[in-house]
């Protein structure tokens, strides 16, 4: 596998766009995107996002450290309802067993992520950091084997489907 991290003749990744009804992506030149999302009803699911991943094991993720990324973004106004934001996971909340060609099931995240909320938010992971409406923030989980969080989350969902 050729890893972008050690080929600066192709920086760009093949980006992947993922919607919700409404939602746009446009290219804007070889190296920008314009990404919109329509008003809605409070609580209703909105995206657009662009990836490198969605059909991919993660063992067969790029971007590995080290590594520098270079992004330049900007929002269209200064309260945007909802949360918004970017940034390298490793999908940890993936359950797809196959459908669409790969096997993940959920694992621990480990992010580097630049995350934003409309208040009010509870973004801080801290009860003695308060929560200010963004969180710029790298997450490392421990190695857990992501069978055993298989195995323990059978009781969490049953609780939820009672």
């Amino acid at each position: 596998m050729i890893s972008p991290n050690t080929h600066p003749e192709n920086p760009l990744p093949e980006l992947q766009i993922n919607l919700t009804r409404g939602a746009k992506a446009e290219r804007r030149d070889s190296d920008a995107w314009h990404l919109e999302i329509p008003a809605g009803q409070p609580g209703s699911y909105r995206l657009a996002q662009l990836d490198d991943y969605r059909n991919l094991p993660r063992k067969c993720f790029l971007w590995r450290p080290p590594l520098q990324l270079q992004l330049r973004a900007r929002a269209s106004a200064h309260f945007i309802p909802g949360t918004w934001g970017f940034g390298l996971w490793n999908d940890p909340f993936s359950f797809r067993l196959g459908f669409g060609g790969e096997q993940r099931i959920p694992a621990l995240p480990n992010t580097a992520w630049f995350f934003f909320a409309s208040p009010p938010n509870y973004l801080s992971l801290r009860d003695d950091l308060p929560a200010q409406g963004n969180l710029v923030a790298t997450f490392r989980s421990a190695s857990i084997p992501s069978w055993l969080l298989l195995v323990g989350s059978v009781p969490v969902f049953g609780a939820i489907h009672r």
